[in-house]
């Protein structure tokens, strides 16, 4: 027993050792950790392009081409692999090149046209806000405050529009390198897809070998429920954020508001993000409506209300469900704690880290519960236990005084 407290004690101090050891030299291992994704960045690339896929590349394989699969004891399946790999990235070329065609063009007349008008966009909403403030006889003191404000963000954005072209070059450089990252993700997606079966056996085969047995079937557990969870949430909000792209588009055409397929996709992209999103797609795009009609304006943030509920009501539960098992607050934490840490792609993933972290301390915080006695409810508060009933000592007769004890005494002397 004090050897195993001895154990844990050693254990509980070189983690506490390492732990402040990253928070005082924070900078450099966020440094080290920065340059090693940039070196595994086509590794890392190639997981995500794979995982996306993985999902056709499975409806190909066990839906499809399943009979074939079956034929002569398997002897075709390595031809099936092949052939489900081939048919799932062909449709992926198919919907990007469709994007690429289709999609692409019109974003780029709307952002054209968006730089060219973005001038008159803020001149009319400076006659707009003018115009307010002398029919409401506001003070000349307020109007030159609102003057000295137009004049700042005009410098502003001069002086951003100035700071952009010097940077175009090292925008370039990283675009031609991230381009060549994913070309190099996309080959090695192409042989963890084809392999996949046999790099989850080898991986399984070097849990087994290295851990002991308990640990090794909780480790291989762990895998599983996160694939799970980062499958059907990931995969889900993807879907999700099609969706909402496609009626957002819609809607807008309806409505006859301008920049719709531009407004649509950003609102869409941004869709993917929990909590945030709807706000970082929403706001920039009502503003822009607002300076070129105000009606049009309000209108476009009426309709994105009502979309994003029936998304959040409809949409998302249908399609995600209650993949996470998590609560509001948690979501927002994952979100928070993922943006600090990855930036938009640590917004995304967050939640299903944070999703499977929680599972695996709710676990542990119910097993110690359960050890101590204590009741764990599904529901509603924890309760604890009934404590056993203890054995009542039988009543003890009240003392006699020392003066009833001498009566006593002297009765029993005399003959």
């Amino acid at each position: 027993m004090k050897h195993l407290d001895l154990k844990k004690g050693i254990i509980l101090i070189t983690y506490g050792i390492l732990l402040t050891m990253v928070i005082i030299r924070w900078n450099f291992f966020s440094d080290m950790f920065s340059y090693v994704s940039s070196i595994l960045a086509p590794f890392i690339y190639g997981v995500v392009l794979a995982f996306l896929v993985n999902g056709p590349y499975e409806f190909f394989r066990q839906k499809v081409f399943r009979r074939l699969a079956e034929k002569k004891d398997g002897k075709y399946a390595k031809q099936v692999r092949g052939l489900s790999v081939t048919v799932s990235y062909l449709l992926v070329f198919l919907c990007v090149a469709a994007i690429v065609w289709i999609v692409i063009p019109q974003l780029v007349i709307s952002v054209s046209q968006l730089g060219k008008n973005v001038g008159g966009y803020v001149e009319s909403a400076e006659k707009m806000v003018t115009d307010f403030i002398a029919s409401m006889g506001l003070s000349d003191g307020f109007q030159k405050q609102v003057d000295l404000f137009w004049n700042q963000l005009g410098t502003q954005i001069t002086s951003i529009a100035g700071q952009v072209a010097p940077k175009l070059i090292d925008f370039t450089m990283n675009f031609t390198t991230g381009v060549i990252n994913w070309v190099i993700g996309l080959v090695i997606s192409v042989y963890m897809l084809y392999s996949k079966e046999t790099l989850i056996r080898q991986v399984k085969k070097l849990v087994v070998a290295v851990l002991p047995q308990r640990a090794s079937n909780r480790v291989l557990e762990i895998g599983t429920v996160s694939n799970r969870i980062f499958v059907k949430y990931l995969l889900g909000r993807i879907y999700d954020s099609l969706i909402v792209l496609v009626l957002c588009f819609i809607g807008m055409s309806i409505l006859q508001m301008p920049y719709a397929l531009l407004i649509s996709v950003v609102v869409g992209v941004t869709n993917i993000i929990p909590v945030f999103g709807p706000f970082l797609g929403g706001i920039p795009s009502a503003l822009i409506l607002l300076m070129m009609d105000p009606m049009k304006g309000l209108w476009f943030i009426i309709f994105v209300i009502v979309l994003q509920q029936v998304d959040g009501n409809v949409i998302c539960p249908l399609i995600v469900g209650d993949s996470l098992g998590i609560s509001g607050i948690w979501v927002l934490a994952g979100v928070t704690l993922g943006g600090g840490l990855g930036g938009v792609a640590g917004m995304v993933i967050g939640v299903p880290i944070l999703a499977v972290l929680y599972l695996l301390v709710s676990e542990f915080v119910n097993k110690r519960l359960q050890k101590k006695g204590v009741k764990v409810a599904t529901e509603g508060p924890q309760t604890a236990a009934p404590p056993e009933p203890e054995e009542t000592p039988p009543p003890e007769e009240p003392e006699k005084a020392l003066g009833e004890e001498k009566e006593e005494t002297q009765e029993e002397e005399e003959p």
